[in-house]
């Protein structure tokens, strides 16, 4: 809720804050995370399916967070890799520093430094031991250096800023990954609690994008304003719809690698897209078309039993019973602010 009503999704603070656009994020974000959540209990094979690129078999699939492939502590999209990398470091060393066989260059490298330092000879068994050392410090580095790479941006000491590391910076976590009865990574799964309205725009500025540039992605970067929204600042701000598939794939194919070391599946995954019970069937259906004609061949698109304006409901309904619980961190000087508590209010009532 913080990251819906203030300034964070307004980084440059080139649009002035304005109520209208806090509630717009607000609704938005709050809906989307009430369908994530109720979809994870909802077996692929238990809701309608309006579209289906082929004759799948949903029966014996399970839905579960990526988080429960890994012993991460969360389902971060840093916490996740991280997890799985340290798996796969763990399960699988670089052969580079294996003490058993030296790698020459590694100990080339420790002679080296040796040399610099300007070390009298030693006898084998200490020469050995610390060459033990320097491969586990060396190898310590190399995971630290990894690590990183499963991480957003990492603030350095002097206040600068890494870049995104490879794992992160080039996938998305879906809200989830389907299971085959064999536990084994098939697909995943991602929910999109649009309305018909937004949908419908998506499509048309999709199309209108074919034409002018023949590009083929399922997913649209333009303006707020592009999908219909009117708030202040809206013919200005960042606005994204649509599923990055190709950065999903990347993250399960990567995760699949780090925890069985499987092979990338690529366009083999099973790709289930979930959207509220009141969009039409033809925008559904059309979607799903542009979807497959883009190279994604294993697309199911299906229902949730709920309506946006029973998702809403259920928000509205959730925010109601915590603010209580919000009005006394206000009153403590704890997370939010005044018109950030004004606007949780208003949307709770509205």
């Amino acid at each position: 809720m913080k990251w819906s009503i203030s300034f964070q999704k307004n980084r440059d603070e080139s649009i002035p804050w304005n109520e209208k656009r806090s509630l717009e994020h607000l609704s938005g974000n709050l809906r989307g995370i009430v369908a994530e959540e109720i979809s994870l209990e909802l077996s692929p094979n238990a809701i309608e399916t309006v579209f289906s690129s082929k004759d799948f078999s949903l029966k014996k699939l399970a839905i579960k967070l990526p988080q429960n492939f890994t012993d991460a502590l969360t389902n971060r999209k840093g916490d996740v890799l991280g997890a799985a990398l340290a798996h796969s470091l763990k399960e699988k060393p670089l052969e580079i520093f294996n003490k058993d066989k030296i790698d020459p260059r590694i100990k080339t490298q420790f002679d080296m430094e040796l040399l610099k330092t300007g070390s009298p000879r030693l006898p084998a068994p200490e020469y050995y031991k610390k060459l033990n050392d320097y491969i586990e410090d060396l190898e310590r580095g190399v995971a630290e250096d990894f690590m990183k790479n499963t991480w957003g941006k990492v603030k350095e000491k002097d206040s600068t800023i890494t870049p995104a590391g490879e794992f992160y910076d080039q996938t998305t976590i879906p809200d989830a990954i389907i299971g085959n009865e064999n536990n084994e990574m098939i697909g995943f799964i991602e929910v999109k609690a649009y309305t018909s309205d937004e949908l419908a725009a998506l499509l048309k500025l999709i199309r209108q994008r074919i034409e002018d540039h023949g590009s083929n992605s399922p997913h649209y970067e333009g303006t707020a304003s592009n999908f219909g929204k009117n708030y202040p600042g809206a013919e200005k701000e960042k606005f994204t719809m649509g599923v990055d598939l190709d950065k999903e794939i990347k993250f399960l194919d990567t995760l699949r690698g780090l925890v069985n070391g499987e092979p990338d599946k690529d366009s083999d995954n099973l790709i289930i897209l979930r959207f509220p019970n009141d969009i039409p069937d033809n925008l559904l259906m059309q979607y799903g078309e542009l979807i497959v004609s883009y190279g994604y061949p294993n697309l199911v698109i299906q229902k949730l039993p709920y309506m946006v304006e029973e998702l809403n409901v259920i928000s509205k309904t959730l925010l109601g019973t915590q603010m209580q619980k919000l009005n006394y961190q206000l009153m403590k000087k704890m997370n939010f602010s005044d018109r950030e508590l004004s606007v949780l209010e208003k949307y709770s009532k509205s």
